[in-house]
């Protein structure tokens, strides 16, 4: 027989010596052979006058007067014990819980203590060196299945009781009754696997040695194969596997032994399929064919693509009609613009709309003519499938069949001119849930404009020179609930042309597409907390109780929806979506700050082009006082006015690359998005911080005073803002206090070449491919004619 007992505590606070804190609840709970027996302790305490701090009682919810009579600690010290008797104790958090007891039996003035005197083990130890990073007790219950519905608020006998389900089921995983549980230390060396690093995913693999000047740069190692007695034999090809810690999580790393340069294995599934979602979101929809032969599947976004034909048919001497599926046809997703042959122009349907009166009438400027814009009538057109014969309809003006349009203008302008949400409110009459709708499809409009501006016009980087700089941006988004004061970091990684302030692209790790419902319960199902994170089948994800304690902050929390992404992954595939700018341009000069993370993701993932010694990449930091490093090499003329630096190149040696060397395009973009996007302001304190002497309490009162309370809409202003900066926004101002007055003001677009022109708001608002497809079709009848 087998007997353990399980034990938790509450506290009036987190130190019984600094803050002089006092237990406030025990209770302990018997387990005999992996069987809770309902033989248990629980008691309140009195703790002498002190206080629970804020933090505290929003956990257990216990109330200072209801301690007023009960007993103290050290007069039922005796019958703890007595429960106890030889037992080995179980907690979750064993430190925590041992320090108060022992200040307890301190303050009793008896010898027991309870740290020394029992054997003790440390369930959260215990998942921790399994998951390879500290995990909370109610994400441990989630991962190990165990049921906290009956749990209202933190308790010591709940907790303690399903601290006792969570011990019986980690023991029943281990296939056997245990006395102690394994630590990180006494687990056994791995055996060689056939496949020890992640395997090739539709031909990528960017496992490798990172040092471009190493033989073994962009060659793989090999696979395990079987030795002489039929095992795998070690990673072979000039590698070895280590494990390593990352950012204090231990993970597994390749090392290069001709070099011993090593970074961190990388799923490369993973990445091939971050990389083809970032192209999804940003990629330029066509109407075509509806007929694709598919039933609609939402949580794909398939939409409905069956089509039908009225047939007759004679069933038990009968005639009736029936409907009979067609066929897909062959001209689904081929479109009206890049296969305009392939369909006829059907009717058009014009609708009148009134302009409200009780909205303020806003004048929208046309920027070519510079005449008062305001659409009275919205139109759509219908197109006829050839093949077919499938009609469908696609917008004219794509703000048709909005509510309100008549605002669209003003109200793109405030968002990218920060403007807060509930002064918008007020200023034009609309409620919140208007505003973040036309949110939404302003940013639809943004991606799918510049997506056919690139589309029309990328050829033109075609024998030109961009030097580029790239950097992180850190910002918060607000707690979700008043009792939780947490916030969600998100990391936005840039990169900016630095001689016109073209923003090729802005990526978030954080992904608002997700089906976060079923994939979180696909993390549990599929076992994905207990895999290490380099065999996971979503490695690219935090997982959800995982990002928890993912940060030296405590005061974060993962997003109350959809999913963070590793910022490995995010940038990667960041870079990876940059491959369409680099292959175009004759040569990219990259520069990027100073970081380990961007020195394995450029050297891994644009590997072909270093080689093809089309890309030259470099770390840049600030002049240094300290002695000199042969890697870093000092700039003698400073890009930006005594602004020296110091660069470290990756791939060979440029002298004209240090002249272009700065990061100033990307810390004047980052500068302009805290100062035009109000969602990304700096944290600022609350005035009940400034009042609160008690640090413990300030930690939770630290928060973002315009920050969003869903990262969704931060992550559509950012590539709103990244839009309108490429397209619509020139610097008129910069020429009007500089020597260069009498300038024509330029976009950045126009700047790096890929477009003649500057557009305006309404250009963006209302593009769309059915009215390109008609102003072609309208140029060639006029051609037509006059030929």
């Amino acid at each position: 027989m087998v007997r353990q007992i399980v034990i938790d505590t509450e506290t009036t606070g987190l130190d019984p010596l600094t803050g002089k804190h006092r237990v406030i609840e025990i209770a302990l709970v018997e387990v005999i052979d992996n069987i809770v027996t309902g033989n248990s302790f629980q008691s309140y305490f009195c703790p002498e006058g002190k206080r629970s701090l804020k933090p505290a009682f929003r956990i257990h919810q216990i109330k200072d007067d209801f301690l007023v009579d009960k007993p103290l600690f050290k007069d039922c010290l005796d019958e703890i014990v007595n429960f106890i008797g030889d037992s080995e104790l179980f907690f979750y958090n064993k430190n925590f819980d041992l320090k108060f007891l022992d200040h307890e039996a301190l303050l009793a003035k008896s010898p027991v203590k309870f740290s020394l005197d029992y054997k003790s083990t440390c369930l959260m130890d215990y998942v921790t060196s399994k998951l390879g990073r500290k995990i909370k007790l109610d994400a441990a219950c989630r991962i190990y299945r165990i049921d906290t519905t009956k749990r209202e608020v933190h308790g010591a006998l709940i907790d303690a009781q399903i601290t006792a389900d969570l011990l019986i089921a980690i023991s029943k995983n281990l296939d056997g009754v245990i006395t102690s549980l394994p630590h990180s230390k006494e687990t056994k060396r791995n055996k060689p696997e056939k496949f020890s690093f992640p395997r090739a995913y539709n031909g990528v693999q960017v496992n490798f040695c990172k040092n471009t000047s190493c033989t073994n740069y962009g060659v793989p190692p090999q696979h395990s194969k079987k030795n002489k007695k039929g095992k795998y034999a070690k990673v072979t090809g000039g590698y070895k596997i280590q494990t390593k810690s990352y950012s204090n999580v231990k993970r597994m790393s390749l090392v290069c032994t001709v070099c011993g340069a090593s970074s961190m294995l990388i799923s490369n599934k993973a990445l091939v399929q971050e990389s083809n979602r970032l192209r999804a979101n940003a990629k330029f929809i066509e109407p075509s064919c509806l007929n694709s032969g598919l039933e609609q599947n939402t949580r794909q976004g398939i939409p409905e693509g069956r089509r039908y034909k009225k047939i007759q048919k004679t069933v038990n001497r009968k005639l009736i009609e029936i409907s009979k599926l067609l066929p897909p046809c062959g001209n689904h997703g081929k479109g009206i613009l890049s296969h305009p042959d392939l369909y006829w122009l059907d009717s058009k349907n014009i609708k009148e709309v009134e302009l409200r009166t009780d909205l303020p009438q806003i004048h929208q400027i046309n920027s070519n003519t510079g005449h008062i814009h305001l659409t009275t009538e919205l139109s759509s057109q219908t197109f006829k499938c050839k093949s077919c014969k499938t009609k469908f309809t696609s917008k004219i003006n794509p703000q048709k069949g909005q509510r309100d349009h008549q605002i669209n203008h003003q109200l793109f302008l405030e968002f990218v001119n920060k403007g807060i949400i509930n002064r918008i409110s007020d200023k034009l009459n609309i409620d919140h849930k208007t505003i973040y709708l036309k949110l939404e499809f302003f940013y639809k409009q943004c991606v799918q404009f510049d997506q056919y501006q690139l589309q029309q016009n990328l050829y033109k980087l075609k024998g030109r020179t961009l030097n580029l700089s790239m950097d992180r941006q850190h910002f918060y988004s607000n707690w979700s609930d008043k009792s939780d004061a947490r916030r969600t970091k998100i990391v936005n990684v840039t990169t900016i042309d630095n001689s016109s302030r073209f923003a090729l692209a802005s990526t978030l790790n954080f992904d608002f597409t997700s089906d976060y419902n079923y994939l979180k319960k696909e993390f549990i199902r599929i076992g994905e907390y207990l895999k290490p994170s380099h065999k996971r089948r979503y490695p690219q994800y935090i997982l959800p109780e995982e990002a928890i304690e993912n940060d030296d902050d405590e005061n974060l929390k993962p997003p109350t929806k959809h999913l963070l992404l590793q910022q490995t992954y995010s940038t990667m595939a960041h870079l990876d979506t940059l491959k369409e700018y680099f292959n175009e341009a004759e040569h990219v000069n990259l520069y990027a700050d100073n970081d380990i993370g961007f020195e394995m993701s450029m050297t891994r993932t644009l590997s072909e082009l270093i080689k093809s010694n089309k890309l030259t990449c470099a770390l840049l930091r600030d002049r240094k006082a300290e002695k000199d490093d042969p890697q870093w090499i000092k700039q003698e003329q400073p890009v930006i006015k005594d602004s020296l630096i110091d660069v470290k190149f990756l791939t060979s040696y440029s002298e004209s690359a240090i002249n272009y060397a700065s990061l100033y395009g990307v810390d004047n973009y980052f500068q302009m998005l805290r100062r035009r996007i109000n969602m990304m302001e700096r944290p600022i304190p609350t005035s009940s911080q400034s009042k609160d002497k008690n640090k413990e309490n300030q930690k939770n009162q630290v928060w973002n005073g315009y920050g969003s309370y869903n990262p969704k809409y931060v992550s559509m202003l950012i590539e709103i803002f990244r839009v309108y900066n490429n397209y619509v926004l020139t610097d008129e101002k910069v020429l009007k206090r500089t020597s260069m007055q009498g300038k024509t003001a330029r976009t950045p677009a126009q700047k790096i070449g890929l477009i003649n022109q500057t557009f305006g708001v309404q250009d963006i608002l209302e593009f769309s491919p059915a009215q390109v497809y008609l102003n072609s079709y309208e140029s060639q009848k006029e051609n037509a004619l006059f030929s």
